[in-house]
């Protein structure tokens, strides 16, 4: 019998999380799908399930019949473009809850289980530097996933290997299609597509220097090293 490691994704009803799953899918996962609507992943254990939530994150983990080789904390609530004038602390609050709170909830839930693992937190805008009214209640939130990806690196080496990859805007993920006509963004021929980004996924299990990583229609680059015990 062929060993098939485990990878959990969430947010992969659609766009990158999607894409990241069906790439794992081929490379041989036994891949856990998860959206708060269970996705429709051929190859895959599709749950519904709310990582904002104890009992979605339960639901989750339940799935898995071994140990976790990869978590992509890819769920992502939709950008808030509101001004500042119309933004209330509920609309703020949600980058925080789902794609900050979230990752750290199943990430500490799923630690356990990820001796020898690696950990992908997906990050949007740049990691929370562009500055501006359609980045507003984004950048904050993309900021702090960043901040915790790099203290999540320290903490949990070196059992477990943790990355941060910060796809270009690209109209194959949701926040890029709701985002770039508020950023004055017209995508070009060459975009960067949900597979791709699911190939850089798989780069990254390969690599065992924590890091930040960018990656465009041409390349996954490193953009920061995590240091260790510093």
């Amino acid at each position: 019998m062929t060993f098939s490691p485990t990878a959990i994704v969430t947010g992969a009803s659609r766009g990158l999380g999607r894409g990241i799953a069906l790439q794992l899918v081929a490379a041989g996962y036994t891949v856990i799908a998860a959206a708060r609507t269970a996705p429709e992943i051929d190859g895959a254990v599709n749950v519904a399930a709310d990582v904002t939530t104890e009992a979605g994150i339960a639901a989750l983990l339940r799935e898995r019949s071994a140990g976790i080789a990869l978590l992509v904390n890819n769920a992502a609530a939709p950008p808030v473009l509101d001004s500042l004038e119309d933004l209330t602390p509920e609309r703020f609050r949600l980058g925080f809850e789902v794609d900050v709170f979230g990752a750290l909830a199943l990430t500490q839930a799923a630690a356990p289980y990820l001796d020898g693992g690696t950990v992908v937190n997906v990050i949007s805008a740049k990691g929370g530097t562009p500055a501006g009214p359609a980045h507003l209640s984004v950048s904050p939130s993309q900021s702090a996933l960043t901040a915790l990806t790099r203290n999540l690196a320290v903490i949990m080496a070196p059992q477990v290997t943790v990355h941060g990859l910060m796809p270009a805007l690209t109209p194959a993920g949701g926040t890029g299609v709701i985002a770039a006509p508020a950023l004055g963004v017209t995508f070009g021929d060459v975009t960067l597509t949900a597979e791709q980004v699911g190939d850089a996924v798989l780069a990254l299990t390969e690599e065992r220097e924590p890091g930040i990583w960018f990656v465009d229609a041409n390349q996954l680059s490193m953009v920061t090293s995590v240091p260790i015990g510093v």
